[in-house]
């Protein structure tokens, strides 16, 4: 099988998130990419590197703003030069508000953007963010593109991941739905596409984007929260190592 891989797989990712309301470390490290790039090459795959700029800029535009809000992509694009020149900006983004809907008036503030367009506070935005999720739409699409192709079977590393943005909106450590946007590409030669989403977490920014369309099936197989943790539970006793017996 083949592998496609964004020159980013192994990027540092975003530094901080909020868990239980306490700052901790970033659960998207680069370490993820690695390991992953490590099991594509003992199972046999055929790895492919594939850079943005071999699709074309344009293409690769097209081809997000067919899923997403153009207004989003362009705070996305400008997020981190615009909030680098606040007095005392933090190293990362992060809103100080949650997405408000009903406010009445859109503000162009560097601060209000970023509660407007961040869902959450696990999707904090860098200097390299951009250009790291702009790779992870460069290797989906070159995979579709393949499959269109002729090829059966195309898997593509990608990371930031991005099953939780919105058409609109960054959250859960995804900032572009690089799945949505395949199905699009797909969409330009098969009349149906389904999207079997395999993840612990719902898959509630595809969900968002294709729940009033009818020609992409989208199928997200996520845990019950409470189930999920007795079943970790479970297993951590099961796994654990036997105890060494005491000597007499």
């Amino acid at each position: 099988m083949k592998a496609i891989l964004t020159p980013y797989f192994e990027a540092n990712g975003p530094l901080r998130m909020l868990h239980r309301g306490q700052f901790i470390s970033h659960y998207d490290v680069a370490q993820r990419g690695q390991q992953v790039y490590l099991g594509l090459l003992e199972a046999g795959c055929a790895v492919e590197i594939v850079s943005p700029s071999k699709l074309g800029e344009s293409n690769l535009h097209q081809s997000i703003l067919s899923i997403h809000d153009a207004k989003y992509i362009k705070y996305l694009q400008g997020a981190w030069a615009n909030w680098s020149k606040l007095q005392n900006a933090s190293s990362e983004i992060l809103p100080n508000i949650s997405p408000n809907r009903h406010m009445d008036r859109f503000n162009e503030n560097p601060v209000a953007l970023a509660g407007w367009y961040i869902g959450d506070a696990a999707a904090p935005i860098g200097e390299n963010t951009w250009q790291n999720a702009l790779g992870s739409v460069g290797a989906v699409i070159e995979a579709a593109s393949q499959l269109k192709s002729g090829e059966l079977a195309v898997y593509a590393l990608c990371r930031p991941s991005g099953h939780h943005a919105c058409q609109d909106m960054a959250m859960g450590m995804c900032f572009l739905n690089n799945v949505a946007i395949a199905a699009q590409v797909l969409r330009q030669k098969f009349k149906k596409v389904a999207i079997l989403d395999i993840d612990m977490h719902h898959g509630n920014g595809t969900q968002q984007i294709f729940y009033g369309r009818d020609d992409v099936l989208t199928l997200s197989i996520h845990g019950d929260r409470p189930t999920f943790i007795h079943f970790i539970l479970a297993l951590n006793k099961k796994l654990a190592p036997p105890k060494e017996k005491e000597l007499t």
